[in-house]
């Protein structure tokens, strides 16, 4: 005798369980992508301004002379042209030998003024992200200069940009600062990491 075989496959039963499980599971995880993508963004926008800084060290002390990482804003965040300004809260910049304000489109040059280095644009990206810049007296400032010795010149020490923090409105995420010393010394560190001794490599001090 031969057996009716029976039709394979999944009944409603079990597809509406596998939908829910698939479900609970993205759930889950959205919010720790959400956070990663978060901590790539405000890591990536860090790094890309301590390259500025470690640009404008590099190229004082190449040329033997003061050299200054500008912090400015554009009317479009993609493109630097000749409407950016110096801004406290930009995470565009630009490294040149003299005030590049009104002059972000010019070409890199050493003679013509305002004798531009290097230029990043904050992007499209990153509109989560916060940044603000400080003297040691917590004022806002918008720029940092470099001499032929790598060091913060002492006439503008007083007014010119000692931390640069970053923060992200996405929750879970931890915040990001960068530190210029007086020497001229720039990094990366984490200002919620406690100070310990010896003391924490990540800590800001």
């Amino acid at each position: 005798m031969l057996k009716t075989l029976r039709p394979r496959g999944y009944s409603l039963v079990e597809v509406l369980v596998t939908i829910a499980v698939v479900a609970v599971l993205v759930a889950a995880v959205a919010p720790s992508a959400s956070e990663l993508m978060a901590n790539m963004r405000l890591r990536s926008a860090s790094e890309s301004m301590l390259s500025g800084l470690q640009k404008a060290r590099s190229e004082a002390v190449k040329s033997n002379q003061v050299v200054t990482f500008w912090m400015v804003s554009a009317a479009t965040p993609t493109v630097l042209d000749n409407s950016c300004q110096l801004s406290s809260t930009s995470r565009s910049w630009v490294v040149s030998y003299d005030d590049p304000s009104s002059k972000c489109s010019s070409a890199s040059s050493t003679t013509v003024a305002p004798r531009i280095v290097q230029l990043s644009n904050a992007g499209s990206g990153g509109n989560d992200l916060s940044v603000t810049a400080a003297a040691t007296d917590g004022s806002a400032a918008t720029q940092v200069s470099f001499d032929g010795f790598g060091r913060r010149p002492a006439a503008a020490l007083a007014g010119d940009i000692s931390t640069i923090d970053f923060v992200s409105q996405t929750s879970g995420t931890r915040a990001l600062r960068i530190q210029i010393s007086a020497a001229g010394n720039v990094k990366i560190c984490d200002p919620q990491a406690p100070v310990t001794v010896p003391p924490d490599p990540k800590a800001c001090l």
